[in-house]
């Protein structure tokens, strides 16, 4: 009865499940290009726009400062400014980065992308099961992000490295276009054109918005990377991820019981 009772309350994480596979392994395979700022900024406005997209498919309004708090934790504020004079360097990186990013570390990029896709399936699991009222303000976003971390630190929810490990270096063994597909010149051309007039919060939002239509673009190309990437590990949850998010669903939901 119980394994039924579980099943039950994780099969609406079905729904999203392609888009929080899609903006983790986009999250995990631009850290892999050993550039300053953007193994740091990319993946984090690619969290960003993970969070703010679940929470306009669960109909969940959040405050500005609620989305970075969810995305990212109490860490510093990376700025998608930072991206912006990148641009000249990723014509090098075809070449020079190649030796370098077989060393960079598969292992702590798939854990990173692990960590975001548990990140954006609780936060899935929290809007359609636990939140009521209007939105989430900068407090109670707080609080859901300590108690997220505590959900995947706990026992069994790290688990779904191995997963996401198989994905990466399926990529690495390829081609370094995956992360590049992130950083093209239409990417950073319409980043640059936001250094104009205008609310830097607005900005803010509207690099998040290039990020996530750039990610669209590249799961709806058929031979895309990051798409055979993210349908490789979407495979693999398929097969033997139903238990980890069974274990992140329950660690969740009794650190809320060890409250009451």
């Amino acid at each position: 009865m119980a394994g039924k009772t579980l099943q039950r309350s994780t099969a609406h994480l079905l729904a999203h499940r392609r888009i929080i596979v899609a903006h983790a392994a986009a999250a995990g395979l631009a850290g892999l290009l050993p550039i300053p700022y953007i193994d740091e900024q990319l993946p984090a406005l690619v969290k960003r726009a993970m969070i703010r997209r679940l929470a306009a498919e669960r109909h969940v309004d959040l405050e500005e400062d609620a989305v970075r708090e969810i995305a990212e934790g109490r860490v510093g504020r990376p700025s998608w400014r930072s991206l912006v004079g990148i641009g000249p360097f990723i014509g090098t990186a075809r070449r020079s980065v190649r030796a370098a990013i077989l060393a960079y570390g598969v292992y702590r990029r798939a854990e990173s992308a692990s960590r975001t896709y548990a990140l954006g399936t609780l936060f899935d699991h929290y809007c359609a099961r636990h939140h009521v009222g209007v939105g989430v303000d900068s407090d109670t976003a707080r609080q859901l992000r300590v108690r997220i971390e505590r959900a995947i630190d706990a026992p069994g929810g790290g688990l779904g490295a191995h997963v996401f490990r198989r994905g990466l270096q399926g990529a690495l063994r390829a081609t370094l276009r995956a992360p590049l597909e992130l950083l093209g010149s239409a990417t950073f051309g319409r980043l640059r054109r936001l250094r104009g007039k205008g609310k830097e919060s607005d900005k803010e939002v509207e690099a998040e918005e290039i990020v996530e239509s750039t990610i669209d673009r590249s799961m709806e190309r058929e031979r895309s990377f990051l798409g055979r990437a993210a349908r490789a590990i979407d495979r693999q949850l398929g097969a033997i991820g139903g238990a980890w998010v069974d274990g992140l669903v329950a660690n969740f939901e009794a650190q809320a019981g060890a409250k009451e």
